[in-house]
Order: structure tokens, then sequence, then C-alpha cells
């Protein structure tokens, strides 16, 4: 059951107002990991072994009009992800991937307003594996369980999913099959992760 607050009765903040979400939002790194998450990122960079793995986490800090989209999961409506990807607070994470354009833009393959099934995207990731290595089902299953656990203590409700693709390319990839961007908000938290993986033959 989700912990999630609800204002479906409040008045959705005019333009004015969502154009301010923009100018004080702040987004600090975090650099605090489960050690779940430290294995999965391990894991990873056994079966991608030629490219890798990034994890990139972010604490969000945004005044009550951003928390309104949030409590009523409508984020969508302010365009979070592509505000996100080119916000200055981000240059880190463009920096690591190698994305060369300070305002990048993104496409979203999927979206999803809770996690259910990103154990079965991660662990595909992991027991199909790279160019060169892969683990067994089993181990991936309770690799990814064990992640959830750790940074989301099983909050499946309250935690979105997207998968992404920078444009233009980001050069850390590959740019073949092995390539994967996906995004967890932490609406109970106000954090941002980020995995993003590669490999090459």
């Amino acid at each position: 059951m989700s912990n999630l607050p609800v204002n479906n009765n409040d008045e959705m903040p005019d333009a004015d107002r969502i154009s301010k979400i923009w100018k004080t939002i702040r987004f600090e790194p975090c650099y605090q990991w489960s050690a779940e998450a430290r294995k999965l990122k391990e894991t990873i960079s056994y079966t991608h072994c030629n490219g890798g793995v990034q994890l990139h986490k972010y604490k969000v800090i945004g005044n009550d009009d951003f928390k309104w989209f949030v409590q009523n999961n409508k984020l969508h409506q302010i365009k979070f992800l592509k505000n996100v990807i080119k916000h200055p607070d981000l240059k880190n994470y463009r920096e690591d991937l190698e994305i060369t354009e300070d305002k990048p833009r993104i496409s979203c393959y999927s979206s999803c307003s809770d996690i259910y099934d990103l154990p079965g995207m991660l662990s595909r990731i992991m027991g199909q594996g790279g160019a060169y290595n892969n683990i067994d089902q089993h181990t991936a299953w309770q690799t990814t369980l064990n992640f959830i656990e750790g940074e989301f203590q099983n909050r499946f409700q309250d935690v979105t999913l997207d998968t992404i693709n920078v444009i233009p390319r980001a050069e850390w990839f590959y740019n073949i099959i092995w390539d994967y961007s996906m995004v967890l908000f932490d609406r109970i938290n106000y954090e941002l992760l980020f995995i993003d993986i590669t490999d090459t033959d």
C-alpha cells in the first residue's frame, strides 16, 4: 500500500507558478548507496564487462507547487524528465555519460507510475547478459529484488519508472543492443535515480 498523499481536491498551480518551479528547483548529488545497489552495480559490471553501468542519484528540492505535481502523479504536465536532463545541476551526469550538449533532449520509450516491471527488466538485462557474460536467472532476479528493497524498501507504488534515450546520443554508450537508460523517481523521499548500461563486443 502506497503512503503517498494525494491532493486531488487542491487547485492545480497556474502557468506562472509552474515557471517558478524550474527557476527554484535544485538537484543535489547523493553519494550514499545501499549495499544492494553496490551489488547490482558490481553484477552488471560483470555481465556488461566491456561497457559497464553508471548509477547517479539526486535529492530533488522543489517548492510546494512542485510537490503538488508529485503528490498528484502529474509530473508529465511540467515535462519533468525533459527539463531535468538539461538542468544545470545535472552537469556531472551529462559529463559522465559524455553528453556534449548542455541542453540535450530525451525521447521516452515507456513510463510507469510504479516499479512493478523493474525486476523483470533488470533481471533480463543481467540474465541475457552483454557481449560475453551473463548470470543465472535466479541470481539476476534476487539481485534486482534486493536492490529494490535496499534502495526503496519495497515501496513499488511510490517510485516511477521511465526508460529513455538521450538526443543527441551520449558518447559513453556504444549505440548497440546492450544500451539501456532508466530513470526512477522516489515520490516519498524526492530522490531521482539514473541507471545507464552499455556493452560492446
